[in-house]
């Protein structure tokens, strides 16, 4: 699923291209959205998986392969901006515009190769909506930055500030337009397994059928059983769980993974590039 993923991503990007230098050689002054023209949407998504399951390995290493700009962000820094008053009101966290401002320092703050980049958001089932309350005070970590990410992942161009430092009104900005970068966001979503359970109504009788009152008093669910309910994830569950309907649907694409059983953590341990045996040996040799 990754790798058609990226595939059609940069299709879109080779397909635009082609689009613009056709008008541009038949008529100049033509319109580059014309009637006939097919405009490919972005293809971002949202990797669903336990913690240790290779996410952020498997999107490292589709970034090493097709040699763009990549970054990796941690979305439980993020809060919401506003202006320089964010000290003010008492925010603390970076702004979601550090993201591309790290993607800039990555492509050594060449333009048009980070507005082409891959831009991975870890962490992404932490800024969850907060439960219904009714405290006034502003989510400025959780729904807040759901929002504050809403027009960076549909594609718009954002100022981004030069230094990296918090917005100012007054200060040198670089534009980049977020339309060619590819989003791709993960999180472990613990207990999204009970959400799904709930809305199948699976059955709790036969030999090793989950027991869904276990699952909804919050006990520990068998990870091969968490697994396969991941498998048939809806945009409604992680509504439910927590994600804005908005911030869902910029993401059509939704993947998960399965937690690996004892044979693949052996095999991970021992004959992995990244294992520690082989780096152990590595620094043996050469002490």
């Amino acid at each position: 699923v990754l790798s058609v993923a990226v595939y059609n991503h940069y299709k879109r990007i080779y397909h635009s291209s082609l689009q613009k230098g056709e008008v541009n050689s038949v008529n100049p002054v033509a319109e580059a959205d014309d009637e006939d023209s097919v405009e490919l949407e972005k293809s971002n998504l949202l990797l669903m998986g336990p913690t240790g399951s290779g996410k952020t390995l498997l999107v490292k290493t589709f970034a090493r392969f097709v040699n763009v700009p990549f970054v990796v962000a941690d979305a439980t820094t993020l809060t919401q901006a506003r202006l320089c008053l964010s000290y003010a009101a008492g925010y603390v966290g970076e702004d979601v515009e550090s993201i591309l401002y790290k993607l800039l320092t990555v492509a050594d703050f060449n333009v048009a190769a980070a507005q082409q980049g891959i831009v991975y958001i870890d962490e992404v089932d932490k800024i969850t909506k907060k439960a219904e309350s009714l405290s006034i005070s502003r989510d400025v970590s959780g729904e807040g930055v759901q929002q504050a990410l809403l027009k960076m992942l549909e594609g718009t161009v954002v100022n981004v500030p030069e230094k990296g430092a918090r917005k100012h009104p007054r200060g040198d900005s670089i534009q980049i337009n977020t339309k060619d970068i590819l989003f791709i966001c993960g999180g472990a979503f613990v207990d999204l397994e009970k959400t799904i359970s709930e809305r199948r109504q699976d059955s709790s009788i036969g030999f090793g059928a989950p027991v869904r009152a276990n699952m909804r008093t919050g006990g520990l669910t068998d990870a091969a059983v968490t697994s396969s309910l991941l498998k048939s994830v809806e945009s409604g569950d992680l509504i439910a769980y927590g994600l804005i309907p908005e911030f869902v649907g910029r993401f059509p694409i939704l993947v998960s993974l399965s937690a690996l059983n004892e044979d693949q953590l052996v095999q991970v341990a021992s004959s992995s590039y990244r294992a520690k045996e082989c780096s152990w040996k590595a620094i043996q040799e050469n002490v």
